[in-house]
């Protein structure tokens, strides 16, 4: 390892991964759009946020199911659970393996060495009514914790952590089976987020990131097409209700930048390989 990369280079790796994956999904006609803090910035300013340190695409389901497993690229791969068992996440990656590595990983998701990525979120149906959604997001809510304390049983103990850390760490590793717990989780969110069969109602919803922050319902009719959006020079794509879905994740404000000490940097450390 040389050297830690800025945010600066990870956006930019990042940008070339976006690329890749807009040329396959065009080639394909596999719809997909800019989400989260990414689609976020192409709206408020034509490109990443100073502090965004990922990029998230949102899929829907029959699409994302057909990505994940027709993506090909000279350069990147797809990491899912569908189609690598050492992957314990309920959506998926797709990764530069060649250049860079994870130095830090507060919640591992990879029992293998990984680089810069972006993140592939599958949108599912949801019931038009709020109360059965709640329910629903609420179940996926308690698996979703026990996914993230089974997570951190997937570090390796060290000498570098203080004595506690490793006495907690072989707690969870004793509970979860070594981490075991993980990819079961993530396979018992997959399914419950697929309840309903996608198109058999007029809601869609968020299901795979089962945080209360990210609780997010939107109108099927906001992800009926796509269109176009410029992101750092390039021209991508954004749903069509994008106004919509932005209010949904950040509120009625979110064309107005956050406090400068919100600004944070807040994922995952990379360096050169």
């Amino acid at each position: 390892m040389s050297s830690v990369l800025t945010i600066k280079e990870v956006q930019a790796l990042s940008l070339k991964i976006l690329l890749d994956v807009h040329d396959f999904c065009v080639r394909n006609n596999i719809l997909y759009s800019l989400s989260g803090g990414t689609l976020i910035g192409a709206v408020r300013e034509k490109g990443f946020l100073e502090w965004d340190d990922d990029v998230d695409i949102y899929m829907l389901r029959p699409d994302y199911e057909r990505f994940i497993h027709t993506y090909k690229s000279e350069n990147y791969r797809v990491l899912s659970m569908e189609t690598d068992p050492d992957f314990c996440l309920p959506f998926s990656h797709v990764t530069d393996f060649t250049s860079t590595q994870v130095v830090q990983l507060y919640l591992p998701y990879y029992r293998k060495p990984s680089g810069v990525k972006i993140d592939i979120f599958p949108i599912d149906s949801v019931s038009d009514d709020e109360s059965e959604f709640d329910d629903q997001f609420e179940k996926l809510m308690e698996i979703g914790k026990r996914a993230m304390y089974a997570r951190k049983a997937m570090h390796k103990f060290s000498f570098r952590k203080p004595l506690n850390w490793n006495i907690d760490l072989l707690k969870r590793k004793l509970r979860t089976g070594n981490g075991k717990e993980a990819f079961e989780t993530a396979h018992q969110i997959d399914a419950l987020a697929k309840q309903h069969e996608f198109g058999s109602t007029g809601s869609l919803g968020l299901m795979c990131l089962p945080y209360r922050r990210v609780r997010q319902r939107f109108s099927k009719e906001d992800f009926s097409h796509c269109v176009d959006v410029t992101f750092e020079n390039h021209q991508l794509h954004i749903m069509n209700g994008y106004h919509n879905v932005l209010v949904a994740a950040f509120g009625p404000d979110y064309m107005t930048p956050p406090p400068v000490e919100a600004r944070a940097q807040h994922h995952i450390i990379y360096g050169h390989k």
